[in-house]
């Protein structure tokens, strides 16, 4: 008997170190990917002939603020399901996927904007 309260869901440990890895990861490729990225804004003056800097550039920074805008949204709804008890692994490793994912298209975009 319960007296009257729901029983608590027991934490599973897995669950709460993958997902806290899987943030971690999350933020580290997500400052890599900016890193790189930077480098690669840097040196848009020796664009070749026929090329749009300034349209490479905004899909740079663009794709920066949609990752960092999902990496934090997929932070607070992992942290979210763990203070609920939930499994929130799932949600961290996409939030990883999506960073990944983005990162890939934004020096993709970039690269097929400049002309390399």
């Amino acid at each position: 008997m319960t007296n009257g309260t729901a029983a608590r869901v027991q934490r599973v440990v897995w669950d709460i170190v993958l997902t806290v890895i899987l943030l971690i990861a999350t933020f580290v490729i997500l400052l890599v990917a900016v890193f790189f990225d930077l480098f690669a804004v840097a040196f848009t003056d020796y664009c070749p002939a026929g090329c749009n800097s300034g349209a490479g550039v905004a899909v740079i920074f663009t794709v920066w603020i949609c990752s960092a805008v999902v990496a934090v949204v997929g932070t607070i709804f992992s942290l979210v399901r763990l203070v609920r008890r939930r499994r929130a692994w799932w949600f961290a490793l996409a939030t990883l996927l999506l960073v990944i994912i983005g990162s890939i298209a934004a020096f993709w975009l970039y690269a097929s904007i400049i002309g390399y």
